[in-house]
């Protein structure tokens, strides 16, 4: 996994980055809506299947961990932030 260090505070949210497989997608949303309040798992780009995980800075070791073990079993690597961020990723598109 590719370490982008980040220097959160308490309560910020923390997006991290990711690329995983097509395929792929539901699993990683499946696997941190089972940690209810972990994290929240959003698909920024569905063709080149790069999601955000988005955390809470409390939680962040936890993350972290289970990031590690998903990138570790699916091929998932962390991925700088996309140069053309918009949107509100908390909410669904409509």
């Amino acid at each position: 996994m590719n370490a982008h260090p980040q220097h959160p505070t308490s309560a910020q949210v923390v997006p991290i980055f990711v690329r995983v497989a097509p395929e792929q997608i539901a699993y990683w949303k499946f696997l941190f809506e089972s940690y209810e309040e972990l994290a929240i798992v959003r698909t920024l780009d569905r063709k080149e299947a790069v999601i955000v995980v988005l955390a809470m800075a409390d939680y962040l070791p936890h993350v972290r961990a289970v990031l590690a073990e998903a990138c570790a079993r699916t091929g998932g690597t962390e991925v700088p932030p996309p140069t053309d961020l918009s949107g509100d990723w908390l909410l669904p598109a409509l």
